[in-house]
């Protein structure tokens, strides 16, 4: 090849002149894109076959946004170190304010921020669809997850800025679709006549039925919903309380090995998002349930042996 490149005889040079000149990576031909990929994933440094980047469509144009891959391999390769600075809950909106550290000592800071309000519209079976609970505030699990969410979102979006890359991220892809997303209009009603019963939708049917198979004890069984967190700064802590509280008594209902690293691969993400004093906390759960299952598995071994 006349510049040695494995994908073809255009250099480096040249791509990036094809894309300023195009604007839009969907005017790139299929080899140009690949080489275009390629290329940014050297210059930065990621290893592309892992697929750090993704195509997007944004304000009508095809561009690249930044996944979970390549964020992770960014921390890695400069050494990046993010501390949490501050938490806020503000009205309906929870803050999260992180500082970012490389591996030559700059520092960057950047912030991830959630809405604590359930969105307007929500992506369904048939589509985008009006959210039943649009405006109220969010609740148990769903309050819990955008509280980590937006420690995520903080974290890449620190991890990018600080490594010279203007990309979006996927946390944030969403959010996007959120607002660009049209809700499905509703039906129109026909009206019933007298005496006629209107029949049920479906899904409501389908529902109806599987519900009536299950057994009565499912029901009873079913995990109560968490208690919602009070509008003021202490609610952030108060849900990191609620979620270690939740992974001690699902390490202590572990009765097996397996089960334990089940357990803690389900909470990972959790366990990042939370601060030193809940990190130690969560980890000490974890030994006390592995010495306790070790403690058990012991007297059996012994016995198998005898035997």
């Amino acid at each position: 090849m006349a510049n040695g490149s494995a994908l073809g005889p255009m250099g480096a040079g040249e791509i990036i002149e094809s894309v300023i000149a195009k604007g839009d990576l969907a005017k790139l031909t299929s080899d140009e894109r690949t080489r275009y990929y390629i290329e940014v994933c050297k210059s930065v440094g990621v290893n592309p076959l892992t697929k750090p980047f993704d195509y997007i469509m944004l304000e009508g144009r095809l561009t690249l946004y930044a996944r979970k891959d390549c964020t992770d391999q960014l921390r890695k390769i400069n050494r990046i170190s993010i501390e949490i600075v501050s938490r806020e809950l503000a009205d309906d909106l929870y803050t999260v304010h992180v500082r970012a550290t490389d591996k030559d000592g700059r520092q960057d800071e950047d912030c991830g921020a959630v809405m604590m309000v359930y969105p307007e519209k929500m992506r369904g079976r048939e589509g985008w669809t009006v959210h039943p609970k649009a405006g109220k505030p969010l609740k148990g699990v769903d309050r819990a997850n955008a509280i980590m969410k937006a420690v995520t979102k903080a974290k890449r979006r620190v991890t990018l800025s600080i490594s010279g890359l203007g990309f979006p991220d996927e946390s944030e892809l969403e959010d996007m679709a959120i607002e660009t997303a049209e809700p499905k209009k509703a039906e129109a009603v026909t009206p019933v006549k007298s005496g006629e019963r209107k029949p049920l939708p479906p899904l409501i049917v389908k529902k109806a039925e599987a519900a009536s198979d299950a057994e009565p004890e499912a029901e009873a069984a079913a995990e109560p919903e968490a208690p919602e967190a009070a509008d003021d700064p202490q609610a952030a802590d108060d849900v990191d309380d609620r979620i270690v509280a939740d992974f001690e008594k699902a390490l202590a209902a572990c009765r097996s090995v397996s089960g334990l690293n089940a357990v803690c691969r389900d909470y990972a993400t959790a366990y990042e998002a939370m601060d030193e004093e809940r990190k130690a906390r969560m980890t000490a759960a974890k030994e006390r349930a592995a010495k306790r299952l070790a403690a058990k598995a012991k007297p059996q071994a012994e016995a198998e042996a005898v035997e």
